[in-house]
């Protein structure tokens, strides 16, 4: 069987004619350009995960901000790229990594119940939009704009942060929509509405220390 050459990524290539079928049913088409590969690109490897594979070489991007947060003191803890800190309420601790959040917290010896903390670029989507997702992933029709309305506000970032409680299913939703112009943090307990209920103040108490 005959050798066929390996071509390297900053080799120069020349096609001269290709004969091809086209959408006419046939046809020759010249193709006199020439490329050059200024530098090779890096080898992936193959054990490389997901993460690897999709973002960007090079420089830190946007996605840094999603990054797991550094290691020290879990009860006041920071994110790094992503600016924030805040405190972690006593009987909570963090949880397993999550993409697309800054942190996940569990109250200790409660299955079922979490708190998750994001960040997204400008009003993340607007605030009845998210509202009403939350509400649809327990089971609830959309929020009126009276309900919405009538959501209270918490100071956080220096700001009004609108507080979301759906608690009137057997599971619910406490949430925390801050908007600040540049970008809205949601920070979002969910589980059993009568489990959330008893964490209500530790929920409020962690997101009046976010700074």
């Amino acid at each position: 069987m005959p050798r066929v050459p390996s071509l390297s990524a900053a080799a120069t290539v020349l096609a001269t004619v290709l004969t091809a079928v086209g959408c006419d049913g046939g046809g020759t088409y010249v193709i006199d350009e020439v490329r050059t590969l200024d530098a090779p690109r890096a080898a992936i490897p193959a054990a490389a995960d997901a993460r690897a594979r999709l973002l960007p070489a090079g420089p830190a991007s946007a996605f840094t901000r999603f990054e797991s947060m550094p290691k020290g003191d879990p009860r006041s803890a920071a994110t790094g790229a992503a600016g924030f800190s805040w405190t972690i309420p006593d009987g909570w601790e963090v949880g397993p990594e999550r993409q697309m959040r800054l942190v996940t917290l569990v109250p200790s010896g409660k299955p079922g119940i979490e708190c998750a903390v994001s960040v997204l670029g400008g009003n993340g989507g607007g605030f009845a939009a998210n509202v009403n997702r939350w509400r649809q992933q327990v089971a609830l029709e959309p929020a009126t704009e009276a309900e919405l309305a009538a959501c209270a506000t918490l100071d956080v970032l220096g700001v009004k942060a609108r507080i979301v409680e759906v608690l009137e299913g057997p599971r619910g939703v406490l949430g925390l929509v801050c908007e600040t112009g540049a970008q809205t943090l949601f920070v979002k307990l969910t589980g059993p509405s009568e489990a959330l209920r008893g964490e209500r103040e530790r929920f409020l108490a962690f997101c009046r220390s976010i700074r």
